[in-house]
């Protein structure tokens, strides 16, 4: 188990011992002295350490692996208890929500009622330190259920100082305000049972439960070098991580090593940027350009009618060309400034042309290493040119008719630079 999990899970098994001991004082306090007020934060704090339990029950079956009966893990047991410990929560509060209904008119009569005022004043001091030490190692650990669990704590914390408050009104006598609070901590009660349901519901049947999650992980993808776009995401939360599944697009040039290569790069950026996310499935699609650009050697500036040149490095012009889908819309011939440079000519001849226009095919005769390899390392397809002119040859690109070249046709060049 990864030790940020481990830590994760001794606090939330720390906090439930403590959040224990807080319920048991309230309940025993709460029973001698009469307080329905104190018993409904006694019952308030018990939906804290069903959290808290969930939250620890979810981490510890983190470290256990997937088998082949259950290849995805058993993260859903977290959701089923959550399930579970919900009706259980619904049922308590709907019943103290009905005491508190029939003591609002009722004059307060507690017994020992300094020790039950004590007794809410504590648990609000020690439910507040509690959850800024959940909060400090949510951070630290990255815990997404503990940072919940936290949460839920400081409330805690403030109903039982809305709890004090009514004791001491009860004290003096004074009606209504124990009933008030009764009623007022059942609902909540009430409002954390349906809302942990419905969640827990949803998580069940797969539904998407963290629109802000997904968008961050678009965001994230969207970062990512050489990811053109991203076209959805979805996450589907199982306890207490989440299982990502997106389509992101990629230049369609991109080979299947670099596209895979690519994919552990973008799950990798999510899992570094959100912890909470267990597994990461990616699709990549080819995004098509909707102009291409494509680059030809030219032996003279004759225009369509010129003749492919030979070496592509060598040559002394360029033909670009520029297509939307089959229509070719304009095209330009450049003079190539490298023809005569000693070394790197190719490589010179790329980045002033191929990078700047973005080039997304060239047709060539023949390619050394040095410019195939630079060509492929900018996503450019290279194609081998037939007999004949500039303009057979992208009416052959067009037609689907050219041959890919899988590898370079000439190494001479690349030994004699060497």
């Amino acid at each position: 188990m990864r030790e940020p999990v481990a830590r994760a899970r001794r606090t939330a098994a720390a906090a439930g011992g403590f959040i224990l001991l807080l319920i048991t004082a309230k309940a025993v306090v709460g029973t001698i002295s009469g307080s329905a007020a104190l018993l409904a934060d006694a019952l308030h704090s018990t939906t804290d350490l069903l959290a808290v339990l969930t939250s620890w029950f979810g981490l510890r079956i983190a470290s256990r692996k997937p088998t082949e009966r259950f290849p995805y893990g058993f993260y859903r047991a977290e959701t089923f208890a959550a399930l579970a410990a919900s009706g259980i929560i619904l049922y308590l509060g709907g019943t103290l929500l009905w005491r508190g209904i029939g003591n609002l008119s009722a004059v307060p009569r507690l017994t020992h009622s300094g020790a039950a005022i004590a007794t809410a004043l504590l648990s609000a001091g020690a439910a507040f330190a509690l959850s800024t030490w959940e909060k400090r190692i949510s951070r630290e650990t990255g815990s997404q259920s503990l940072s919940v669990t936290a949460d839920d704590t400081r409330l805690d914390a403030l109903t039982s100082l809305g709890v004090f408050a009514a004791l001491v009104a009860a004290h003096f006598k004074l009606p209504v305000f124990e009933g008030a609070a009764t009623i007022l901590i059942s609902a909540l009660v009430l409002w954390v049972g349906i809302k942990n349901a419905r969640l827990s519901v949803l998580s069940l049947m797969d539904a998407s439960v963290d629109p802000a999650l997904e968008r961050d992980i678009a965001e994230v993808l969207s970062e990512v070098p050489d990811v053109q776009y991203v076209e959805k995401v979805r996450a589907r939360r199982s306890g207490p991580f989440y299982f990502v599944e997106g389509h992101i697009h990629v230049i369609g040039s991109m080979d299947v090593t670099r596209s895979h290569a690519l994919t552990h790069e973008a799950q990798r950026a999510i899992r570094e940027r959100k912890p909470q996310v267990e597994d990461v499935i990616l699709h990549v699609e080819p995004q098509k350009e909707k102009i291409q650009r494509v680059i030809l050697p030219i032996t003279e500036r004759g225009g369509l009618s010129a003749v492919v040149e030979r070496h592509f490095r060598r040559a002394p012009w360029f033909l670009i060309a520029n297509f939307e889908r089959s229509l070719l819309l304009n095209h330009s011939i450049e003079r190539n400034p490298f023809q005569t440079q000693a070394i790197r000519a190719g490589i010179a001849a790329i980045s002033r042309f191929v990078k700047e226009k973005k080039i997304t095919a060239a047709i060539v005769r023949e390619i050394d290493e040095i410019a195939y390899h630079a060509l492929r390392d900018n996503y450019v397809d290279v194609f081998l040119a037939p007999n004949g002119s500039v303009q057979d040859a992208l009416q052959a690109y067009v037609a689907g008719h050219l041959q890919r070249l899988p590898e370079p046709t000439d190494s001479s060049e690349h030994k004699k630079e060497d």
